[in-house]
């Protein structure tokens, strides 16, 4: 079963290109690219919901990725990433990365809700529950920026 098959909650779809940044010295994805990717999508999602402030209450107590073909500098390509399950004080997402057609990285990580910083897990608040476990795609925010201009940048005073 593909993690997309295996999203149950909430999730976005996020195109991206990968940057030479993310490439190693053969010119392809470079391995810690994929841990950035669910990371970025992770954030992005809770933050679509409204629940930005959560993020730093969730560490990662388990992370895996699974390559399945490279991924070259400037390909477009697609994170999927949605909730596969919630606990009473844990979650697991699914990343999924595309490109045209072909999946390229499977991953699955799983998140724990720790509202104290020097505390254990606790139980999720009902509200966000509900929004991870809502299944559907969460809509893209409003960008900052409605256009981008290329050309010489104008000098201000």
């Amino acid at each position: 079963m593909s993690v997309r098959e295996e999203i149950t909650g909430a999730y976005l779809v996020m195109p991206r290109r990968l940057t030479w940044a993310e490439t190693d010295a053969a010119g392809h994805n470079h391995f810690s690219a994929g841990v950035r990717w669910l990371e970025e999508a992770e954030h992005e999602l809770f933050h679509r919901l409204g629940l930005v402030r959560t993020v730093p209450l969730l560490p990662r107590v388990h992370v895996e990725l699974d390559f399945r073909d490279r991924i070259y500098f400037g390909d477009e390509l697609t994170v999927i990433a949605g909730i596969i399950s919630v606990g009473r004080s844990s979650a697991t997402f699914g990343t999924e990365v595309i490109v045209g057609d072909e999946t390229k990285l499977e991953a699955r990580h799983t998140v724990v809700h720790c509202p104290e910083p020097n505390g254990g897990s606790g139980p999720w608040p009902e509200r966000v529950k509900d929004l991870l476990v809502r299944y559907g795609a969460v809509p893209p925010r409003e960008p900052v920026l409605s256009a981008v201009a290329v050309g010489p940048v104008a000098a201000t005073r």
